[in-house]
Parts: structure tokens; sequence; C-alpha cells
């Protein structure tokens, strides 16, 4: 089957939507991986309170 977009002119656009595509999906990625980071330091971070007994946080004001 013949390709719809057979101009040169098409081939560049379509080269560039797919470039912008990549990076988007690429700062997705990247976004993705930080918060995982973030929650799994979160969890170690509950987990080595819980091992040692953190004390919770005071309240201020009446009890």
């Amino acid at each position: 089957m013949p390709k719809m977009n057979a101009s040169p002119r098409a081939g560049k656009m379509e080269t560039a939507d797919l470039e912008a595509r990549v990076e988007r999906l690429e700062l997705e990625a990247r976004e993705y991986e930080a918060r995982s980071r973030v929650l799994e330091a979160r969890v170690r971070l509950e987990k080595l309170k819980a091992e040692h007994g953190a004390k919770p946080k005071r309240k201020i004001g009446p009890a």
C-alpha cells in the first residue's frame, strides 16, 4: 500500500512531529522516575521511623 504522505515536505513535518513526541515522552519518563524515587524514599523513611520508634510530631495548641 503506498504512503499517503509522499511529498518530502510532509515527511519533514512527520519527522518534526515524531521528534516532538519523543521529547514529550522522554520528559514524562523523567517525571515518572522522579516521582517514583520520591515515593520510594518516603517509604524508606517511614520504615526507618517505625524501626527506631520515632516519636510522633508534637501537636501545638490545646490537647
